[in-house]
């Protein structure tokens, strides 16, 4: 029961990245339209990473409960691979992340800053 109830929640997590999260879209003011696309893209394939694990814990609930080992073994399997999927889109999120700040410093430090005592 408790596998059912944690894949149900994963799958509500990744459905509201994929269908509604608009955190990568507030971004699009910061940063140029391709990166932008392709942050949501990775957001949302993230989502769907997540709703394809948790059919797969539930995969892994039912072959335990039915003594199916293949099934079981072949759904923990597919565990592994969409973790490690989703662990590369967030380390490409992260990286996108990081140029984004970097060009933000770089952008900082290029404009003149008013002192105090410069003030109009």
């Amino acid at each position: 029961m408790i596998p059912g109830i944690f894949a149900v929640l994963l799958a509500t997590i990744g459905g509201y990245y994929v269908f509604v999260s608009p955190a990568a879209s507030r971004l699009a003011e910061f940063e140029d339209a391709r990166t932008n696309r392709l942050r949501v893209r990775l957001r949302q394939a993230g989502g769907i990473t997540m709703i394809l694990i948790s059919a797969s814990i539930f995969a892994i609930d039912f072959g335990y409960n039915s003594k199916s080992r293949w099934t079981m073994l072949i759904a923990l399997a597919a565990v592994f691979i969409l973790l490690m999927t989703l662990m590369i889109l967030a380390l490409i999120d992260i990286r996108l992340t990081q140029k984004l700040r970097d060009s933000q410093r770089k952008r900082l430090a290029q404009t003149p800053h008013q002192t105090p005592d410069q003030a109009p």
